[in-house]
Order: C-alpha cells, then sequence, then structure tokens
C-alpha cells in the first residue's frame, strides 16, 4: 500500500538525495543482516524443541521468546524505513 503518489524528481533533486538514500540504505541493510541472524537462531531453536517451546517449563523458552522480540524489533525498523519512503513518494523495488 502507498502512503503517498510517486514523485518525479529533477537530476539536481535526486542527486541531493543520495547522501541520505545511501545512509538510509546502509541503516536498513545493518536491521535486515541482523533480523538473518535472529531469524537462524529462531529456527534452531523451533528445530531442537518443535512444540515444546510453547510450554512455559521448557529450557529453550526464555531465549527463544528474547529472538523472536529482537527479531521482531529488526523487522520493525526496516518496516518503518521503507514507510519514510513511501511517504516521500519514493518507490521502493526488490
Amino acid at each position: 500500500m502507498r502512503s503517498a503518489p510517486v514523485r518525479l524528481y529533477t537530476l539536481a533533486e535526486a542527486n541531493a538525495c543520495v547522501p541520505d538514500l545511501e545512509r538510509r540504505h546502509t541503516a536498513i541493510q545493518g536491521h535486515v543482516r541482523k533480523a538473518r541472524g535472529l531469524a537462524d537462531q529462531v529456527a534452531d531453536l523451533e528445530i531442537v524443541w518443535g512444540s515444546k517451546l510453547l510450554a512455559d517449563d521448557c529450557p529453550g523458552r526464555a531465549e527463544y521468546l528474547r529472538y523472536r522480540e529482537a527479531l521482531s524489533a529488526e523487522e520493525t525498523a526496516v518496516d518503518g524505513f521503507l514507510k519514510e519512503f513511501r511517504d516521500e513518494g519514493i518507490e521502493v523495488k526488490d
């Protein structure tokens, strides 16, 4: 869903935006890298413990919940950056 219409930039306007876009892109890459590592940890614990992770007495539960919470925070950070782009009329493509 797009928050703002796509904005058309002049060459000068686009060039002026490049440093900030590079900064935000670097930040997004950091969050994505962390999220992938956390997702791997979550998956590993799910493989080891399976449905036992749902039980309060599971030895891996606290660690699992910490990883899930951290993963959610990283995903939220990426979503925030992407929303900023959309709000500025910047179309993000994969």
